[in-house]
C-alpha cells in the first residue's frame, strides 16, 4: 500500500521518542529537507501536534498521555469521554448508554458549518443540566485567545448560536433534544463568510497553527474543573 509523504513523515515521527532531523526524514520520505519543512507545515495546518525547533521535528507524545488522563478523570465522575475518529455528523451519534452523561469529540466531522473539517474540532455532550456550556466555552476561548472578547450570539433565525470575535465567527453552538453540539474553527475553513460575519480560524487570530490534541486537553480540563467546582 502506497502512502503519501505526509503520512510517511507522521508515521515516522510518531515512532520516534526524540527529535528527528530534516535530513533523516528526507531519506525516509525520499524528498529534500526543504520539502520536509513544507509537509510538516501542512501537517501542523491539519492540527497535528508536532514541535519544530533547531533540533528538528518531534511528535508530541505527551498529548496522548494527557488525553487518557482526562478520560479517566471524567470516568471518575461518571461521564463517558470518547474520541470519535471520523463521522458525517456528530449529532447522529448516540451514547452507548442513553441514560449516561457523555462527551464525544472528533477532529473530522464532515458536516462542519464552514464546509471544512480538516484541522478543526467538534464535540457533543448532554451535560446541559450540570454546566452552561456556551458560557464556559466563550470564557475558555477568551482566555485561550489572550483575552479577545469572545461572545455567543444568535445571528440568524435557525436556532444556532455562534462564537464571535468582533465581526468574526470562530465557532457554532447548537442544541436539540437535550444534546449540545459545538464546532470550533481552529485551523481551516472553506467558506469566507456567513450571515454577514467573516469566518476566521483561531490560528489566524493567534498567528500560529493550533494543535488539536493540545487544544482538546486545555478545553476539556477547563470544562472538567468548572464541572467539579460548579
Amino acid at each position: 500500500m502506497r502512502h503519501n509523504k505526509e503520512e510517511i513523515i507522521l508515521e515516522y515521527l510518531m515512532s520516534m521518542n526524540d527529535y528527528v532531523r530534516g535530513e533523516e526524514l528526507g531519506k525516509i520520505a525520499h524528498c529534500s529537507p526543504q520539502n520536509i519543512s513544507y509537509h510538516v507545515r501542512r501537517l501542523k495546518m491539519k492540527g497535528l501536534d508536532i514541535t519544530v525547533s533547531h533540533k528538528g521535528y518531534k511528535y508530541d507524545r505527551d498529548v496522548d498521555v494527557r488525553l487518557k488522563a482526562i478520560k479517566n478523570k471524567f470516568k471518575q465522575i461518571d461521564i463517558l469521554f470518547m474520541h470519535i475518529r471520523s463521522c458525517l455528523d456528530l449529532k447522529n451519534i448516540q451514547s452507548p448508554d442513553n441514560d449516561k452523561k457523555f462527551i464525544l469529540y472528533t477532529y473530522n466531522e464532515a458536516n462542519f458549518f464552514c464546509s471544512n473539517s480538516t484541522g478543526n474540532f467538534s464535540f457533543i455532550t448532554n451535560l446541559f443540566d450540570r454546566i452552561e456550556i456556551p458560557k464556559y466555552i466563550s470564557l475558555f476561548l477568551t482566555q485561550f485567545t489572550d483575552n479577545y472578547d469572545v461572545r455567543v450570539e444568535e445571528i440568524n433565525n435557525d436556532g444556532a448560536m455562534f462564537f464571535t470575535v468582533e465581526r468574526y465567527i470562530i465557532g457554532k453552538y447548537m442544541k436539540w433534544e437535550g444534546i449540545e453540539h459545538i464546532q470550533l474553527v481552529l485551523n481551516c475553513c472553506s467558506e469566507d463568510a456567513k450571515y454577514g460575519y467573516k469566518i476566521f480560524p483561531l490560528s489566524k487570530l493567534l498567528g500560529t497553527y493550533v494543535g488539536l490534541k493540545r487544544f482538546s486537553i486545555l478545553i476539556f480540563d477547563f470544562l472538567y474543573d468548572n464541572l467539579t467546582n460548579h
